[in-house]
């Protein structure tokens, strides 16, 4: 594991309560952080990450900040080493195609931390869906939300020259993965963001983004760091009723899942399904990585849809910033 901050300690929690992997050793430029965590989890501590991936190990969890991902998952890629890597994929479009590039010629799993999908309550609105309970998808809606901070100019996701967007690129992006994950790539996008009177200017606080499918499907994503009340939803409107996802846990309120049939003369009535333990995602997403290791399957978030994501976030900016819609071509460079 390289990097022992929040998502380290969520990550590697997983890997060690698996009863199919062994977390061999961690690192962090925070040494004493790197050692606390190393403490915790019963394995060794090393100085560097290329100390990681020189180690003989089978795999790799990338969890530090994005300007670093491309050029730590390309030496592992390089030597045979399975990568999971936290979102967003890179800094640039262009380091995310050479990454899926190693690791289609190294043979090697490229996963994109993207632990929305494995949230129990999107997977029960995905199935609902896929098993057509809702009907053909017209529009999706939803929001993501933090309250920033104190302090939050001076941490290193308010840094452009560490990641490569604001609050869209670093919670909405899920919103828009998720977006991909039921409808596919959207078509046209138009987008209006907080700059340039942003509290983490010169990056965004506040986004707006409308995408449009070829099939005239909306998508509608708010992501905000003026949501002071933690926030998620993720509501999915069709021909034949809705579905939608409310809260992840923790600070974002209990996650349920509900699901509504249309219904024009009846009382309007709901399913809903409270999920009261523990978030999941993390163990799910691990699980699904150590299967497509062991399988030689694919993974349910590949490199590829961590680079469309990405595609999409710089998109929504280059419309925010032409302030216009821009046309969505299909990208033929991959």
């Amino acid at each position: 594991m390289i990097g022992a901050g929040l998502q380290a300690t969520r990550l590697g929690s997983a890997i060690i309560d698996s009863n199919r992997s062994v977390l061999v050793c961690l690192t962090d430029k925070k040494k004493e952080l790197a050692s606390n965590l190393a403490r915790s989890f019963h394995c060794s501590v090393v100085d560097d990450w290329k100390e990681v991936i020189n180690s003989g190990v089978d795999a790799v969890v990338i969890c530090v900040p994005p300007y670093l991902h491309a050029e730590i998952s390309l030496q592992a890629m390089k030597k045979g080493i399975h990568v999971l890597c936290e979102k967003p994929i890179s800094y640039s479009t262009d380091e995310a195609l050479k990454m899926i590039k190693v690791s289609e010629e190294k043979k090697v799993i490229l996963q994109i931390g993207f632990n929305h999908r494995y949230h129990q309550g999107i997977r029960q609105v995905k199935k609902w869906h896929d098993d057509g309970q809702i009907g053909k998808i017209r529009f999706i809606r939803s929001v993501y939300g933090i309250g920033a901070r104190p302090g939050i100019k001076d941490e290193w996701r308010s840094d452009p020259g560490i990641i490569a967007g604001g609050q869209l690129m670093e919670q909405g992006i899920h919103c828009i993965d998720l977006m991909r994950w039921f409808v596919g790539d959207p078509s046209e996008v138009i987008c209006f963001t907080s700059k340039p009177s942003s509290i983490i200017e010169p990056l965004e606080d506040n986004t707006f983004v409308t995408f449009r499918t070829r099939e005239d499907q909306l998508i509608n994503i708010h992501s905000s760091l003026y949501q002071w009340k933690n926030h998620f939803s993720f509501e999915v409107y069709g021909t034949k009723g809705y579905a939608s996802v409310f809260g992840l846990g923790g600070s974002y309120e209990k996650e349920k899942a509900i699901l509504g049939i249309k219904d024009s003369f009846a009382p309007f009535s709901e399913k809903v399904i409270e999920y009261r333990d523990n978030d999941k995602s993390w163990k799910l997403q691990w699980e699904d990585f150590v299967n497509s290791i062991t399988n030689k399957k694919e993974v349910l978030v590949s490199g590829n849809d961590g680079y469309e994501a990405l595609r999409l976030v710089f998109a929504a900016y280059q419309a925010d910033h032409e302030r216009k819609s821009i046309k969505l071509e299909k990208d033929e460079s991959k």
